[in-house]
């Protein structure tokens, strides 16, 4: 009887643990994931006119290289990631949510720089020699 128990606690044992699909070696974790996707995403959105003498695919090699993240493992990764569209989903609201709050820094640097440069009239008189 006790080795009929200990077989059938063995064979449960393996159904638990042994049939769980193990995530593949190439798989990045998904909060670096997440933040590389944001970053990518940017990227994505640069006018090539205003990276001089660099390219958008320059620029993602620097993204690669920031995370330690080959590119084959990146797409392989976002492939896997794509299979449950559901925590997908998931993962791209976050991801919008990164995107926007760059966004509101940026408004936000972008309305300091424009009152700091702002001309008044004092400071048009200050240019001009004008007292």
């Amino acid at each position: 009887m006790r080795q009929l128990t200990f077989l059938f606690s063995f064979f449960m044992f393996f159904a638990l643990f042994g049939c769980k699909e193990n995530e593949p070696e190439y798989l990045i974790e998904e909060d670096t994931y997440i933040l590389m996707f944001a970053e990518l995403a940017i990227i994505d959105q640069y006018d090539p006119n205003l990276l001089k003498y660099r390219t958008k695919e320059d620029i993602r090699d620097l993204v690669y290289q920031k995370y330690n993240v080959s590119k084959e493992d990146f797409r392989r990764s976002h492939e896997y990631y794509e299979e449950n569209i559901d925590a997908q989903l998931n993962r791209l609201a976050k991801v919008n949510l990164i995107l926007r709050e760059e966004r509101d820094e940026v408004d936000i640097l972008e309305r300091k720089l424009k009152d700091k440069n702002r001309l008044t009239a004092d400071s048009l008189r200050q240019r001009l020699n004008i007292e």
